[in-house]
């Protein structure tokens, strides 16, 4: 479609041309749907109402889909009660224990105040912003309650075709009309779902329907059997044409309804809306993903309520955006107002003009139309979810499954809602809270150590072990947490101290402090330092408040894992000065451990004082203060140093220490082969000197002192690598 057939308002696109034609036959679509689905509600004692309870779904939806449709984010939203809702209005008229019209009135008032009661509570929701909440209702729950749905509508269009799973029904099939109608029905639906599943057309299923329709008449005519005939032989449904299908009621009939029975379907109104709930919050995440917008959820929310609160002013039903519905329109191209629009004057079109329409309906059409619905909610939420979930979840959706079909809504989705949060517990707490231990040995700080202090800890190294921890810690994980601890001090370790990183760290549940605590305490005892790197504000305020004073003193609190590294060495060496007292052959391990690094350090030293020496003509010496910028990252360093005396830190942007240099060390060795924009910043670590060999000396150097040139660049490139 071209620019010029659009039109741009309320900040959305008005297409007519692709609106109008989508619109007209998913209009006629949702008409057909919405009267099978109100004959399933107004059944038994309220099957003589249906005209009127389909007038209630025809203008609901239509207020529905025409407000939302200009003040809604998804510019073509098909609005109405979702299928699982439409049961639950099954059980509040099954509650109702009334009959004729009284029933029907008390009935239709009571959808009328879930509608209102729907509408309140969602614009609550959407008034104190707490729709991200619901954004967390498990897959297994939702899926569970589409595909009990499913099921139950199954049955329902089944038992409207004159199909009962009851034994003793199964001798009204031996009369002929009775058997037709059960074959036509049965053979529809699958000729439907077949269909629908071969052409993928939007106006496939409505056509056929539209067709099987005429030539069931052609059918009636050619027998010679009137519509009267066969509405008394079962295949039409036995209602009342003669009233109109908008208003339900009139101010007269106020007097006959029990406003008692109203008041006491509290709790049905309440399982309605969870189950409304639950079915919008699985739409707004379709509509998101299909659709690729993102939602103010807190938004929608209370323009749904301001929607259903007009649906009950004008006696309609509950219902939200169904995105299944709604869908179809972005791959038609029809995602525009004016799709819903022309879907929502279509239906105020059959309610003022069509139900003559309606009347003429055979019940195998309405059936099959329901069983074509069934089936793929079955497929897709029950069978499909199969492969998606693992065995214990899907095990789940079928208990669920069970429970709506054979107890009801509330008792399946509370079910559900209890097993996940037991499944949710279950695998957190099977979490690996300790995301890898590692020692000293293997990780040591950046802080520049003597060549003993070295060996001393590549020999106590082992006995100072780190454990980063990752996630949520709660009672259930923070239980095999401190099991994981402890066994690391019953072990052979001999460990001095334990490190326990809660950098990583999402949240703490305070319950898990007493098993934080019985580790400490085990700790101290065997005099084990603890180390506690990193805890928020609140965690370690509740640690100084639960734990005793004198525990508390024997923890070390440090800010970075950086600092924790430091802290154990330190330890470490405090506890070598102590264990020589006790065992001086300890000194004879490390000076065996010490040779050959002392050796290597020794050989670099006199490489580094004889380069030094020579260079001392051809450079000059720079001297730093404390703290004062040897190099600052991206400005262009005034040459290649060497620091002779002192130490200098590698800092990172935000002031912490990445690594540190000693006497010896190679300060931006990049300016030795070309200029360059410094890539870290280094400042002096108190009072420091260094030799600065400026980039004309070093050309300067490659010309008259050859040999001396080569010297240096070896030297530049045997510099270790810093450890990060």
């Amino acid at each position: 479609m071209s620019e010029a057939g659009k039109t741009k308002v309320l900040g959305k696109e008005w297409d007519f041309a692709s609106g109008i034609s989508v619109g007209l036959v998913r209009g006629f679509m949702l008409a057909i749907s919405l009267f099978a689905l109100a004959s399933i509600v107004f059944t038994d004692e309220l099957e003589s109402f249906v005209l009127s309870g389909t007038g209630m779904f025809f203008v609901g939806t239509a207020i529905l889909c025409l407000f939302l449709a200009f003040l809604g984010k998804f510019p073509a939203p098909v609005a109405t009660t979702p299928i699982p809702v439409a049961l639950v209005m099954i059980a509040i008229a099954q509650s109702l224990e009334l009959a004729g019209r009284d029933l029907y009135l008390t009935f239709v008032l009571s959808i009328v105040g879930c509608t209102l009661l729907s509408g309140m509570f969602f614009l609550g929701i959407g008034y104190f912003r707490i729709a991200s909440f619901f954004r967390f209702v498990p897959f297994t729950v939702s899926a569970g309650a589409l595909a009990g749905s499913g099921i139950l509508i199954l049955l329902m269009a089944l038992n409207l075709a004159g199909l009962d799973w009851r034994p003793e029904s199964w001798d009204t099939l031996r009369e002929p009309m009775a058997l037709w109608k059960a074959l036509l029905s049965v053979l529809l639906g699958v000729s439907f779902i077949v269909a629908t599943r071969i052409w993928r057309y939007f106006w496939v299923l409505p056509a056929l329907f539209a067709v099987f329709c005429v030539l069931f008449h052609v059918g009636l005519v050619l027998l010679d059997i009137s519509v009267d005939e066969a509405r008394t032989a079962g295949m039409f449904l036995n209602a009342d044409w003669s009233v109109t299908l908008w208003p339900a009621y009139g101010l007269a009939d106020l007097n006959s309804v029990a406003w008692g029975a109203i008041g006491g379907q509290v709790f049905n109104a309440t399982v309605l809306f969870i189950v409304l709930l639950i079915l919008t919050v699985v739409s707004f995440a379709q509509l998101e993903l299909g659709a690729n917008m993102e939602f103010d959820w807190n938004r929608e929310f209370k323009l749904h309520g301001v929607a259903n609160l007009l649906s009950g002013a004008g006696g309609g039903i509950p219902g939200a955006t169904v995105a299944s519905a709604t869908l179809p329109n972005i791959a038609l191209h029809a995602n525009t107002p004016v799709t819903s629009i022309v879907m929502a004057l279509v239906l105020l079109a059959v309610v003022a003009f069509g139900s003559d329409v309606l009347r003429l309906m055979p019940l195998p059409a309405t059936s099959a139309f329901l069983i074509s619905i069934a089936v793929p909610l079955i497929t897709e939420w029950l069978l499909n979810s199969r492969k998606r979930l693992q065995r214990a979840e899907f095990g789940m959706l079928v208990l669920i499954c069970v429970t709506i079909v054979f107890v009801g809504f509330l008792e399946g989705i509370i079910l559900g809602l209890v097993l996940s949060l037991v499944f949710f517990i279950v695998r957190l707490s099977n979490v690996r809270l300790i995301k890898g231990s590692y020692t000293v040995r293997e990780r040591s700080s950046h802080k520049i150590r003597s060549i003993p202090e070295q060996s001393i800890l590549k020999v106590y190294g082992s006995r100072a072990r780190i454990y980063p921890l990752q996630g949520y810690v709660f009672f259930g994980s923070a239980h095999s947490l401190a099991n994981e601890l402890k066994e690391s001090l019953s072990g052979d370790l001999n460990l001095s101290c334990v490190v326990i990183d809660f950098e990583e760290v999402s949240g703490f549940d305070l319950a898990a402090l007493d098993s934080l605590r019985s580790f400490i305490q085990r700790a101290n005892a065997q005099n084990v330092q603890t180390i506690l790197c990193s805890t928020s504000d609140k965690l370690a305020q509740e640690i100084r408040r639960d734990f005793p004073p004198t525990l508390v003193e024997n923890v070390t609190w440090v800010e970075t894992q950086e600092d924790a590294l430091i802290e154990a060495e330190d330890i470490l060496l405090a506890n070598y000065e102590s264990d020589i007292a006790d065992d001086p052959d300890l000194r004879d391990l490390v000076r065996l451990s010490t040779n050959s690094e002392l050796t290597h350090h020794l050989d670099r030293q006199v490489q580094f004082e004889e380069l030094i020496a020579d260079l001392t003509d051809w450079v000059e010496t720079v001297e730093y203060e404390d703290g004062e910028a040897i190099s600052t990252r991206g400005e262009s360093p005034s040459g290649l140093q060497l620091l002779m005396a002192g130490r200098a830190s590698v800092v990172s942007d935000d002031g912490s220490t990445l690594y540190q240099c000693g006497a010896g060390s190679v300060i931006e060795s990049a300016s030795a082969i070309e200029e360059a924009e410094s890539t870290v910043s280094i400042k002096a670590e108190g009072s420091c000197k260094t030799l600065l060999v400026q980039p004309s000396v070093l050309a300067t150097l490659d010309v008259e002192e050859n040999q001396l040139a080569l010297r240096l660049y070896r030297y530049i490139l045997s510099e270790p690598a810093p450890v990060s």
